[in-house]
């Protein structure tokens, strides 16, 4: 993927779910749906419980279906009907129309208590959405935890010196 999901916005969430994707995100989700083409609107999946955070999870077609695969590839018992669960069960394909506004389910809505307004937040190949106060939190919380390591220095760990 070209593209990656970045940056943070805040947008208005109208009474029945509806909410505009950000722009700087609908090239990646375009990118990221095998099934865009011809005019056809793209999809995106929407899931919670995939990980700790007190948000929705947000991932292209494409890696939603990398995501898949992996937990396929689990032993069959309870470690993979966790991972189903929290990956396939707790998820929704949402469609982005031409205006480029999706329906955030209303389910999804009260469990994280979105209700006029949510942050998206870019996260490279997913994106989360927020309650604002609870972002806010979030980040001051990760502020607060700060062990004063740069991003650079927690590459370090990745990166291939030539050693």
């Amino acid at each position: 993927m070209a593209w990656s999901f970045r940056g943070e916005a805040t947008n208005k969430v109208d009474p029945k779910g509806r909410v505009s994707i950000p722009a700087s995100f609908r090239p990646v989700i375009v990118e990221g749906d095998p099934n865009c083409t011809d005019g056809k609107n793209p999809d995106l999946v929407l899931a919670y419980g995939v990980d700790h955070a007190n948000c929705l999870q947000g991932y292209s077609i494409a890696r939603a279906n990398e995501i898949e695969e992996e937990i396929k590839r689990l032993p069959y018992g309870r470690q993979r009907d966790k991972a189903e669960l929290r990956f396939s069960a707790q998820s929704a394909y949402l469609t982005i129309d031409h205006n480029g506004r999706t329906v955030i389910p209303a389910k999804m809505r009260a469990r994280f208590g979105i209700e006029d307004e949510v942050v998206f937040v870019g996260m490279n190949d997913k994106f989360q959405l927020w309650e604002p106060s609870a972002y806010a939190d979030y980040v001051r919380a990760m502020d607060e935890e700060d062990d004063g390591m740069s991003v650079m220095e927690m590459l370090n760990s990745v990166r291939n010196f030539g050693g």
